[in-house]
């Protein structure tokens, strides 16, 4: 994604502050209002980007040997599922992984 179209989608989020370090890095740094809450919903717009993000939340301060354990899976999909879905097994990684977090995925359809 390029840069000005992550700066516009930081900038459509009404809890999502971000500024530039003009002191040492130059680097965007983002700050969240909702930082410590439980996310109760999640609407992905692009699947690349925001579904390898789920996982690595859901986990929090598990490892990836023990949550690839309780689902069934092997940690090294667990990791290649954290990167993105390239791998021929990831979608059946990510079933497993849901499963054991007790998530489920939706879908908003377009009304009217």
């Amino acid at each position: 994604m390029p840069d000005a179209a992550r700066r516009e989608k930081l900038r459509e989020d009404a809890s999502t502050s971000w500024y530039w370090c003009d002191e040492s890095c130059g680097a965007i740094h983002v700050g969240h209002t909702r930082m410590g809450e439980r996310e109760k919903h999640r609407m992905f717009e692009d699947l690349a980007a925001d579904l390898p993000d789920m996982p690595i939340k859901l986990r929090e301060q598990a490892t990836r040997k023990q949550v690839a354990e309780v689902a069934g899976a092997r940690p090294i999909r667990l990791k290649e599922l954290e990167e993105g879905l390239k791998h021929p097994e990831g979608l059946e990684t990510l079933g497993k992984v849901l499963r054991a977090y007790r998530v489920r995925l939706g879908v908003a359809m377009p009304t009217g």
